[in-house]
């Protein structure tokens, strides 16, 4: 795949949003062009057709092979209107957008240099929080399924729905089905789907209907203002013979028979300190089976994946996390297994 690189430069066209930072264009601009200088596994591609991409998540502690991201040159929400808890909290602290992109950039240097294939979006103003490529689609097994936004959040048009038309070729989602792909953790036989206020309980029974048997369809249910169930939950199997076990920030979560399954299945249930869920310790993506990308101010998660055994790559992603996505957010796996 490959497409001509560029990116807009405009003011901001909605009510309630900044003007467009010249100096994040230009940043973008500049690490596009650098990156696909210096990386035969970097290519922009101005939208993702998935009949062209060979996709495969099996677990996602499985290593990841090929992953397709986006640059947060456009993030801003409107400050009256946010549309999470973080966006909420953040309203007097914007991201510095030159910054962001100059974070996220080393952020795909990383992985570019641990050999995985990076795809990358071209950022626009009508996709403000598309930095987060996670919830646009996300693929289980061989296939790849494409995210249906909830429509209106606050009582407001979603400004999420633009990125939607970044994805197709891949099995789009009835009308009625409202997934988000940072709602759906593939481990292995089990597919855990988040149901709250990005994802209503129809998902379950269509997805377990396209996965027919292959799969076990796992509803754990959120509480109101849980944006995503990977803010929230991480499997994870140490490297250093220690139990398998789920990090789960407790609270977050309506059911405790649901949390008893968990518990069964992974053996033990470790909470996250509180103070770790807004740094988004828990969105932690698996780059191979025993590594793990992390945001360097999540101190308690770190401590504990080098107390497992694992290996701890820290990225600095201050200004994206302002508004709810860490590393797992800012990355779609096509092939992770």
């Amino acid at each position: 795949m490959s497409s001509t690189l560029t990116l807009t430069h405009t003011r901001a066209s909605r009510s309630g949003l900044r003007p467009v930072d010249p100096k994040a264009v230009q940043e973008g601009i500049a690490l596009f062009f650098s990156l696909k200088a210096k990386y035969s596994n970097f290519t922009v591609v101005e939208k993702l057709d998935a009949r062209l991409c060979a996709c495969n998540v099996r677990s996602e502690r499985q290593p990841i092979s090929t992953v397709v991201v986006s640059l947060p040159t456009y993030l801003d929400w409107d400050t009256e209107c946010p549309i999470n808890e973080l966006e909420k909290a953040n309203n007097k602290n914007l991201p510095d957008r030159h910054k962001a992109v100059l974070q996220h950039g080393f952020f795909i240097e990383r992985m570019l240099e641990m050999g995985i294939e990076v795809l990358a979006l071209p950022p626009s103003p009508e996709r403000l929080e598309g930095v987060y490529t996670r919830d646009i689609a996300f693929v289980v097994g061989g296939q790849l399924i494409q995210a249906n936004f909830t429509p209106f959040i606050n009582d407001k048009a979603s400004p999420r729905l633009a990125e939607e038309h970044t994805v197709f070729g891949g099995l789009k989602t009835p009308p009625d089905v409202i997934i988000e792909g940072g709602n759906v953790v593939v481990d292995d036989e089990q597919v855990f789907v988040g149901i709250g206020d990005r994802t209503n309980e129809a998902a379950l029974g269509w997805l377990q209907a396209v996965l027919g048997s292959s799969k076990q369809v796992v509803g754990l249910h959120l509480k109101p203002g849980v944006l995503h169930l990977d803010c929230v939950f991480l499997p994870i199997i140490p490297a250093n013979g220690a139990p398998s076990r789920a990090l789960i920030h407790e609270p977050a979560f309506i059911k405790p028979a649901e949390l008893s399954f968990v518990e069964r299945l992974y053996g033990r249930i470790q909470k996250v300190h509180p103070s770790e869920v807004p740094l988004l310790g828990l969105n932690a993506p698996c780059v191979d089976t025993h590594t793990r990308l992390v945001s360097q101010h999540a101190k308690k998660v770190i401590s504990a994946f080098e107390e497992w055994g694992l290996k701890v790559v820290t990225v600095d992603m201050g200004e994206i996390i302002k508004a709810e996505g860490g590393p797992r957010c800012s990355t779609m796996p096509l092939v992770q297994a």
